[in-house]
């Protein structure tokens, strides 16, 4: 018996094929199709279990996104991934809440976490930066007393008197 198969899909679906669409079209425009028949199609394979073309985009950008969501995840369990980094990125923030955020589905208890460790690097990225910046200031001044010629005596005479 022949389902009767709905000719639009929701908005929430439309929503994800956004998201599908941020995971592929950057690499895959050329290749893929995104027109609004890919939609239904993704639809009606996830729905129903239809066969979806090789060349779907919004099918393509599916599987990058869950690739790379479960990377994220990984690194997120290590410590290792910058959340405020990938809110700044192109993934709306609606999406990213639901995905990585504590109340999200995907929720593996490391936003704090990460978001510390993140925090953490900041400073010491800063107070590396301060320091070399010190460093160089302190370089500076002394190249510049090096081209003072009462200097250039004083190190030719510590040089003559080492020999």
């Amino acid at each position: 018996m022949d389902q009767k198969r709905p000719k639009k899909i929701s908005k929430k679906f439309e929503q994800m094929c956004e998201i599908y669409r941020l995971f592929s079209y950057d690499e895959w425009n050329h290749y893929a199709s995104f027109e609004d028949k890919d939609r239904l199609e993704l639809f009606y394979a996830e729905t129903f279990g239809d066969e979806c073309s090789k060349k779907n985009g919004f099918a393509i950008g599916k599987k990058f996104m869950d690739i790379t969501v479960s990377t994220w995840l990984e690194e997120n369990r290590a410590g290792t991934l910058c959340m405020p980094e990938l809110y700044r990125d192109k993934y709306p923030s609606w999406w990213l809440n639901k995905v990585l955020n504590r109340d999200g589905p995907y929720n593996n208890g490391c936003y704090d976490a990460a978001e510390e460790n993140y925090k953490l690097r900041t400073k010491i990225m800063e107070a590396e930066n301060e320091r070399l910046m010190s460093e160089i200031s302190r370089l500076k001044a002394r190249l510049e007393i090096s081209k003072l010629p009462w200097y250039k005596r004083i190190l030719s005479t510590k040089a003559s008197s080492c020999s």
